[in-house]
């Protein structure tokens, strides 16, 4: 799968899966949500983990250091 920068998201792309890569600019956690920022040289995107829908090792894995590297797959909504 072909990863893909943040400027490329885009309406059309609505339900599709696709690969980010970048550095966890900010990571926020509630207690069935963890929201965490993906910044690569193209910009910001919000990640979302809801608890239930979500793997756990992935939404556990979510709470990683800042700027640590990472490549995420996920549908974009």
């Amino acid at each position: 799968m072909r990863t893909h920068m943040v400027n490329e998201l885009n309406e059309s792309m609505d339900g599709k899966e696709v690969a980010l890569a970048g550095w966890v600019h900010e990571v926020r956690e509630t207690s069935k949500i963890t929201f965490l920022l993906l910044r690569d040289s193209t910009g910001i995107v919000q990640i979302i983990g809801k608890d239930g829908e979500t793997d756990k090792k992935v939404m556990k894995a979510m709470a990683i250091p800042k700027e640590s590297v990472v490549k995420i797959v996920g549908t974009v909504k």
